[in-house]
């Protein structure tokens, strides 16, 4: 029978147009104890089902229900029910009494809540709520103790009740298509968790994981991170830098909130700029470059390249001016004392107008070899 006929069928309630729309679904006790209505454009669930208190599977997927009849918790035996696809704005409270049910199906409907009494199905493990309206999580959640598997992706979730915590069987989180800006922290207390999707969020920062004993996969992609989080070795993770393993012992990057601000320079002292790049003991090699500025105004710049004592060189450049105005500008390049090798220029100016200019060279004792030059002017 065509859809558009069965479409129209489905606003008639009597009982040969509901006959029509079931065709033989609904004649009797399906043997396997399992009925699949899905797709057949149903507004109003057949009371005639009613009967079939045995049933422990109905698939009313697809359809157009947006209630269902208090008789519908006659069907006690249900263990599986599907309602998703369908038209419903808030649960129907018939649900909430099927007490051996353990998996319900209720995505892609209007949902915005659900009732307190979905907290007596104390069998339920299974709860798929994606493509509702949901906000936030119901905290009725928590009531479901042997709840393990729990779809919520495709809302508008912000955040994640602490209720959770109270969920000790709880092992696969499906959370894809929200607006979660961080990383919900509950899930960080969860030691029981295996699989966590936040896909397609507003993630910036993600916190590591690599305390949960138990994960086995982390779905991250499609948010706005800077960072993959950090999980154990044999952990598996879906998006950017998935791949990469940091060092042991490196550290990841502060979350925004955690950046400190530049703190502003003494008002008296300005902050030294500070150029390093040092090897270890093997080559023991340092280049510095400093430029600091004290409270008298004194200006010091310094470069030195040193090596270690298996050369000993120095060279170093300075230009001070001290409070005085005088000037000294020194270049010297030494030796350890088994060549004792000293090349000295000096070029200084007193407060007098005194001028010097000094070179010397000079070596040990062995040699006696000293070369002084000098040119001085006094006040004179």
């Amino acid at each position: 029978m065509g859809n558009t006929i069965m479409s129209v069928l489905a606003f008639f309630p009597s009982k040969s147009c509901q006959k029509l729309l079931l065709g033989g679904d609904a004649e009797e006790m399906p043997p396997d104890k399992m009925m699949d209505l899905s797709g057949k454009h149903l507004r109003r669930f057949p009371l005639q089902l009613c009967a079939f208190t045995e049933l422990m599977k109905l698939y009313l997927s697809n359809n157009n229900l947006s209630s269902l009849p208090p008789e519908f918790q006659l069907l006690g035996c249900l263990q599986i029910l599907a309602l998703d696809f369908n038209s419903f704005r808030e649960l129907p409270r018939p649900v909430c009494r099927l007490r051996q049910l353990s998996i319900l199906y209720l995505g892609n409907n209007a949902l915005c809540g659900l009732p307190p009494e979905l907290g007596s199905l104390a069998e339920l493990h299974t709860l798929w709520i994606e493509g509702n309206r949901f906000e936030r999580l119901p905290a009725v959640l928590g009531e479901l103790r042997r709840l393990r598997v729990l779809h919520a992706g495709c809302n508008q979730l912000e955040a994640l009740p602490g209720e959770l915590l109270r969920l000790p069987e709880l092992h696969s989180i499906w959370l894809a298509d929200n607006q979660l800006s961080d990383f919900p922290a509950v899930l960080l207390h969860m030691p029981s968790l295996e699989i966590i999707d936040v896909d397609r969020n507003q993630i910036r920062f993600f916190p590591s994981l690599s305390h949960l004993p138990n994960l086995k996969l982390v779905t991250y992609d499609h948010n706005p991170c800077r960072n993959a989080p950090a999980v154990a070795e044999e952990v598996r993770r879906v998006g950017r830098w998935a791949d990469y393993r940091p060092p042991a012992g490196e550290r990841p990057p502060p979350p925004p909130e955690s950046t400190a601000e530049p703190a502003e320079p003494h008002r008296d002292i300005e902050t030294p700029e500070r150029n390093e790049v040092s090897k270890d003991s093997g080559e023991e090699v340092l280049q510095r470059n400093e430029v600091s500025k004290d409270p008298g105004g004194e200006v010091l710049q310094r470069n030195e390249l040193s090596k270690d004592s298996g050369e000993e060189v120095l060279k170093r450049n300075e230009v001070s001016k001290d409070p005085g105005g005088e000037v000294l500008q020194r270049n010297e390049l030494s030796k350890d004392p088994g060549e004792e090798v000293l090349k000295r220029n000096e070029v200084s100016k007193d407060p007098g107008g005194e001028v010097l200019q000094r070179n010397e060279v000079s070596k040990d004792s062995d040699e006696e070899v000293l070369q002084r030059n000098e040119m001085s002017k006094d006040p004179g």
